[in-house]
């Protein structure tokens, strides 16, 4: 093989290069500019294919010109539709118009077919090249130090196509020269793409690094922006692992308990507890790992920096599966405040109880005095009748027996009443329900017989001890009596059979358990439907101003709740009227 065809192979392998080159980077971004790269670059290696076949087949050389014409007019096209940004319609119309001449004169004799492709190949390099000059700044922002290989690329193809035309009138004389001129111009050509390439990455590297600084601005932006939220928030966050070891807390932990973030992170959340009650918070938290999604809702005291107490609520919710936290979510809620006003409030309802004791005793009290009185007098009488005995006398000893009866009567009367109006003082212990009936059943007794209402007591046998204080069970009784007595007084103005008031205690099942109920029943008058909500409302009463303060339901609401029971009523207008207190039983 002759060295001429040597050269239009390592020509051929160059263009087919630069195409394949252009299809890698059509493959990563399938961008129209890329692919027009491609078809331009594969239509001007066909067309050096085309011109080695043409030594042993001469119809190749006419598809030669027609390729390479039509390759480099493609390949400038797309090149300066990076800054003209052609009509695609008129680029259609250029190429069409092209193949036309071009083909047309194919169809003469190989030098003119010849003369014309080469004509209109420098016409096409003079012209991009005007084109490239006129906006030299824009092709420069667009293609960067590339631009330079373009440039050389193009006026070397302009001496390459002279080079070929020279040769053709000197009839092949310059040999192999139009062979090297036309390799080294397509070899800047190559070079041009691949530069192109590279400023075309480099650009997106840049654009990716701007948008990831955008980005991370965006994100410590919005990271400030968390921080400042909850540093300002009351409430604090943590998470926790599944050992309970602070995995992150909010910036406010300093605001609420004293402490730094450094301070707690990486320690066990247990550390900072009261530890006289840490077992049973252990055992919450590991029963609440073994359930996903699981939450609870604690009142713990948290220890600050200076060594004291807060009391705080926490929600603690199990969220180990959650992919963006995969911890133990805490919410800190100061409740101190809450606290302390609770704590006033029962302060207060002692004194209104207190205040409730005294006003209870006032209606029983010309009761009691007339009670109290006749053992006074018995005695006063037995007294006078061992006065004027002066001999001894067989019944001295039972005179004396009966002044001892009537003054332990007195005593018993007198003790009751200073239990059930003494301070709120008293502590839970355990007491049988029994005794706190037979205490309560004479500070009213005298009242109720007063008013010829009959009481009636229905107590099971063997009912257990409770855990509660007795004195305020005495108190809720002494209401629900209290009330009865009202409302029968208030239905039947003298006697009457059905005249009746009784105390039921039994033990029942409810939802929760065992509970000892305690009712009262009476047959008076009823309870408006209108006013059925609002009896437990403080200061609602139906009474008189000067007979009632509306504070006595209430109260015993209260006294229900603070023993973890419940008081509820059943009625029915001019039928019958049952409050019930239900207490729980300690096993």
């Amino acid at each position: 093989m002759q060295q001429p065809d040597i050269l239009l192979i390592f020509l051929f392998l160059v263009r087919l290069i630069t195409a394949f080159l252009v299809l890698t980077l059509y493959l990563k971004d399938k961008s129209r500019t890329h692919l027009a790269f491609f078809m331009s670059t594969s239509t001007y290696a066909l067309a050096t294919l085309f011109l080695v076949l043409s030594d042993y087949y001469p119809v190749f050389g006419g598809l030669a010109g027609i390729f390479a014409v039509l390759g480099i007019f493609a390949i400038l096209i797309s090149i300066l539709n990076l800054v003209y940004r052609f009509k695609t319609r008129n680029i259609h119309i250029s190429n069409f118009i092209l193949l036309v001449i071009v083909v047309t004169g194919a169809f003469f004799n190989n030098y003119i077919s010849t003369m014309v492709a080469l004509s209109i190949q420098a016409l096409i390099v003079i012209l991009s090249l005007i084109a490239l000059l006129n906006r030299k700044s824009d092709f420069k922002k667009v293609l960067g130090v590339s631009f330079n290989w373009l440039l050389a690329a193009l006026i070397s193809g302009n001496i390459v196509i002279a080079v070929h035309i020279a040769n053709l009138v000197l009839n092949d004389k310059l040999n192999i020269l139009p062979n090297v001129f036309t390799f080294l111009t397509s070899l800047m050509l190559a070079i041009f793409f691949v530069q192109l390439e590279i400023i075309t990455q480099n650009r997106k590297v840049a654009i990716s690094n701007i948008q990831l600084k955008e980005e991370t601005a965006k994100l410590a932006k919005a990271k400030n922006e968390q921080n400042a939220m909850l540093s300002n928030i009351s409430d604090v966050v943590a998470i926790l692992d599944e050992n309970a070891i602070v995995k992150y807390v909010s910036p406010n932990l300093e605001k609420l308990f004293g402490w730094y973030e450094d301070d707690v992170l990486g320690k066990s959340a247990f550390k900072y507890l009261r530890q006289d009650r840490i077992s049973l918070i252990k055992e919450n938290f590991n029963k609440l790992l073994k359930n996903q999604g699981a939450s609870q809702l604690l009142e713990v005291e948290y220890m600050c920096k200076d060594g004291s107490y807060k009391t705080v609520g926490m929600t603690v919710n199990n969220l180990l599966s959650d992919p963006d936290i995969r911890g133990v979510l805490i919410n800190f809620h100061d409740i101190s405040e809450q606290k302390k006003l609770e704590n006033e409030k029962l302060q207060m309802e002692a004194v209104v109880r207190n205040q409730q004791v005294l006003e209870t005793i006032g209606v029983f009290a010309s009761g009691m005095a007339h009670e109290i009185n006749n053992p006074i007098n018995g005695i006063m009488n037995y007294a006078q009748i061992i006065k004027d005995i002066t001999e001894s006398n067989p019944e001295i000893l039972e005179y004396s027996t009966e002044i001892i009866n009537e003054s332990e009567r007195i005593a018993k009367l007198v003790r009751d009443l200073l239990h059930f109006s003494r301070q709120d003082t008293e502590e839970f212990f355990m007491v049988n329900p029994s005794e706190i009936i037979d205490r309560t059943i004479p500070l009213i007794n005298t009242i109720l017989r007063h008013d010829q209402i009959v009481l009636k007591v229905d107590i099971e046998s063997d009912l257990p001890n409770i855990k509660c204080r007795s004195q305020r069970i005495q108190q809720v009784l002494m209401n629900f009596l209290t009330n009865a007595r009202d409302s029968l007084n208030s239905r039947y103005a003298g006697y009457d059979e059905n005249k009746t008031c009784s105390i039921i205690c039994r033990i029942v099942e409810v939802d929760t358990g065992r509970m000892l109920r305690l009712t009262v029943e009476d047959h008076g008058q009823g309870i408006e439907e209108s006013i059925q909500n609002k009896i437990f409302d403080p200061f609602f009463t139906t009474k008189e101003r000067d007979k009632g303060t509306g504070l006595g339901l209430s109260i015993s609401y209260g006294i229900a709740r603070e023993h973890k029971g419940n008081i509820w009523f059943e009625t029915e207008k001019n039928e019958f009227t049952r409050f019930h207190l239900d207490l729980p039983i300690t096993d």
